[in-house]
């Protein structure tokens, strides 16, 4: 059964608080298609930035940490700082140029296959810009998801 949803869209501009209401009426298979490929990097870079954020923390651990010789502490440290430089190379790889592209390529495809023409919402800036990340995901997760039972009603109305 085919479900509509009118998304309402938050964004900022000039730094006033606006909504654009978006119906969503149709998901092609292809989005679907997309939708995984692209969650699936999202999620990688989120576990890098987890990663990073551990190994960062773990450098300040190490730093006050009273039971290794300043030799261990220096050896340690060496590489908790090349496991960092290694994390932010693959962190540099998956989240490109191409994956922000390949993300605007599907919001730009449910946005024409439900015939939706605002200028803003075709502009590639608008969504970098305007927009927090976790509404620019909210948006997408919401129109790819808007079929499946107990689909959160939050930003639908």
């Amino acid at each position: 059964m085919r479900t509509v949803i009118n998304y309402k869209l938050t964004y900022f501009k000039k730094g006033k608080e606006l909504q654009k209401l978006i119906p969503i009426r149709f998901v092609s298979n292809r989005v679907y298609d997309w939708y995984s490929d692209i969650m699936e990097r999202e999620n990688k870079i989120r576990t890098l930035h987890a990663d990073k954020r551990r190994a960062i923390e773990n450098q300040a651990v190490l730093i006050i940490e009273k039971d290794k010789t300043i030799l261990q502490k220096i050896k340690d440290g060496k590489a908790l700082r090349d496991e960092v430089k290694n994390i932010d190379k693959e962190i540099k790889a998956t989240d490109s140029k191409d994956f922000v592209q390949a993300r605007f390529k599907l919001i730009e495809r449910i946005l024409s296959d439900n015939a939706i023409d605002d200028p803003d919402l075709l502009d590639p800036e608008f969504w970098n810009d305007c927009l927090e990340p976790m509404e620019l995901w909210g948006f997408i997760t919401a129109a790819v998801t808007k079929d499946s039972q107990g689909q959160s009603k939050k930003k639908v109305k």
